[in-house]
């Protein structure tokens, strides 16, 4: 299980970052919309937890986030 909390501020403001609770390992074939099909996530949720994701170059074996808060 993965948990991590991290708070930002950001021009005064406190901003807390995406925590991830269950991961994915991608398969061949898997894009972006279908991992986030399989999980049940809408695709605006799936790039808020998957922040610094390129959804044009994942890889086999590249760990997703499939839940956890934005």
């Amino acid at each position: 299980m993965i948990n991590e909390m991290r708070i930002h501020a950001v021009g005064g403001a406190v901003k807390s970052l995406p925590t991830c609770d269950s991961v994915y390992g991608t398969q061949e074939g898997d894009t972006c919309f279908d991992v986030a099909k399989e999980f049940n996530l809408s695709t605006e949720f799936f790039s808020a937890i998957n922040p610094n994701l390129n959804c044009d170059a994942i890889f086999v074996g590249q760990w997703l986030c499939v839940a956890g808060s934005a």
